[in-house]
């Protein structure tokens, strides 16, 4: 009784901050609001998001967007006149690349460097799906970017060396389904790659192969991230491994039905769109028990917190 008391206290002081917080902002009288931060190397999951990025009032109580996010976060909302909004939205962005595969690819990666080559089509094939779901009026938020990131990323380890058959044959992890840019990624740090492979193993050993949009697949994808990030110390590395796994089949970003019993059923996207709202919940939980040393209770701290986690799931 005493925990469940302690849980309901923490909720009404957190919902009590919220409206404090919702107010001073009401007060301003302004209607918009852009989050003033500092990107850095540091800089968590959480404020990279919506650094730089202006909100409606509406939407910051919607989304919950309340600075500071977590102790020594420095960051700030403040107020934003019509006109800056109006600028804001006419602001000319650069134009994505129309595509991923460059010319002189094929004959750069196809025979001496085969899966760098293999990648980069997948990732283009990616592209161009999200190309088609944004003509659809679906919105991808920064998903091309993300890809155009991650080709980069493999063409520059594709210009540097060539995959071998070993890397090929480890870069499995268990798992059949490893896509050639997770192989790609792996190959670009052996010793971080096999830990997040060894996290893969470990996950489905707890979680079963549980099928899309399941709770348990939802605690499978949430502990590999968290336990990746506990066990190489780079959020970065995995988050572009775990993206990789997303990003590296292109058949995720489509609106096509898996399950043909289902016809009305939730889509490759809706189950990819999980995945990547649960990897991102893992990764955090991997942070937020970075301050204990001990690595047994470390390890239980995660799994308990990923087992009592809200996690994203697809409604079948």
């Amino acid at each position: 009784m005493a925990n469940r008391g302690v849980g309901r206290a923490e909720i009404l002081q957190r919902l009590k901050q919220e409206y404090e917080a919702y107010q001073a902002l009401e007060d301003t009288g302004a209607k918009y609001f852009k989050l003033i931060g500092e990107v850095r190397e540091t800089t968590c999951e959480v404020c990279r998001k919506h650094i730089g990025k202006t909100y409606s009032l509406d939407k910051i109580k919607k989304l919950k967007i309340y600075p500071p996010f977590h102790p020594n976060c420095r960051c700030r909302l403040e107020p934003v006149g019509l006109l800056e909004r109006a600028r804001d939205l006419t602001v000319r962005r650069p134009k994505a690349p129309e595509g991923i595969l460059k010319s002189g690819d094929k004959e750069a990666y196809e025979t001496s460097n085969e899966i760098v080559y293999k990648s980069l089509s997948d990732l283009d094939k990616t592209w161009h799906n999200l190309d088609l779901l944004e003509q659809q009026g679906i919105d991808i938020g920064s998903m091309k970017d993300e890809v155009t990131y991650l080709a980069d990323y493999v063409r520059e380890f594709g210009d540097s060396k060539a995959l071998t058959e070993f890397d090929e044959w480890i870069t499995g992890y268990g798992n059949e389904r490893t896509n050639a840019t997770e192989k790609v990624i792996y190959a670009s740090n052996r010793v971080k790659g096999s830990l997040v492979g060894w996290a893969s193993r470990v996950s489905s050993m707890l979680f079963g192969s549980e099928d899309d949009g399941t709770m348990g697949n939802a605690h499978l994808h949430a502990f590999w991230n968290a336990l990746a990030v506990a066990y190489t110390g780079d959020t970065d590395y995995v988050r572009l491994f775990t993206n990789a796994h997303e990003y590296g089949t292109p058949i995720n970003f489509t609106t096509a039905v898996p399950n043909s019993k289902e016809p009305s059923g939730p889509t490759h996207l809706d189950y990819t769109l999980m995945d990547f709202n649960n990897n991102s919940v893992g990764r955090e939980i991997a942070l937020e028990s970075n301050s204990i040393s001990d690595p047994n209770w470390r390890l239980e701290t995660i799994l308990k917190m990923v087992t009592e986690s809200d996690l994203y799931i697809t409604v079948n």
